[in-house]
């Protein structure tokens, strides 16, 4: 199913290699928002879940106390969450609350979504690919990755599970095959989904036209 810049889409209509389930596991980072006090939102992570009944989120111990009066059973709320892959696309969603845990872990049972609404980051038109490559960190570690995605502006790679930590913000140098000259990037989200390492990278200039083409064209050779 093609998915469009903006729009909303139900999850029996996603396709099980999507960005969203791609980003949808234990551990995603989401953004809570009440909806009877909007200007109210919090940090939580999604720790468990039964689909089509509920998720399980635990807010963080550094997030304030939620308003005592308005949370209750069937509490509105919107929550959202970044996925990298598909050009860099906010997934947000509606539910209410079923059940609030205080002890020992403030905990929010929440009704599982069946829509979900969508909204691209990136004007720039990412390309699927599959393209072995390196990147050499700052202290010139150098690490074997594959690049998943790529525009003239940024690409997606992904990492063994026992890479190092690589943080948001982290300087690196992309090593490309096929004698191309490196590309000097920025991670800009660094995530760990099941059994690997995905990093956005923003490159500090335009990749080259050439060199650009060409990565398409390896990858299309595979």
């Amino acid at each position: 199913m093609k998915i469009e810049s903006k729009g909303s889409v139900t999850l029996a209509e996603l396709e099980p290699d999507s960005a969203f389930w791609q980003a949808f596991n234990l551990g995603l980072r989401l953004e809570v928002q009440l909806l009877v006090n909007s200007a109210f939102r919090i940090r939580a992570e999604l720790v468990g879940f039964e689909k089509k009944q509920y998720l399980l989120v635990r807010i963080a111990a550094t997030e304030p106390a939620l308003p005592k009066n308005i949370l209750s059973q069937k509490t509105g709320l919107i929550c959202r969450f970044v996925a990298e892959a598909e050009q860099g696309r906010v997934y947000a969603f509606k539910s209410e609350i079923l059940n609030v845990i205080s002890h020992p872990y403030r905990l929010l049972v929440i009704r599982y979504p069946e829509v979900v609404q969508y909204l691209s980051l990136r004007s720039d038109k990412r390309n699927p690919v599959r393209i072995p490559v390196k990147i050499q960190l700052a202290a010139g570690e150098q690490i074997e990755a594959e690049l998943l995605d790529l525009s003239v502006k940024g690409g997606l790679l992904a990492l063994s599970q026992e890479a190092p930590l690589i943080g948001r913000g982290e300087q690196l140098s992309l090593l490309l095959p096929d004698t191309l000259p490196p590309v000097a990037a920025m991670v800009k989200r660094s995530t760990r989904p099941t059994g690997t390492v995905r990093l956005g990278l923003e490159f500090a200039q335009a990749l080259p036209l050439a060199s650009f083409e060409r990565l398409m064209q390896l990858s299309h050779d595979k």
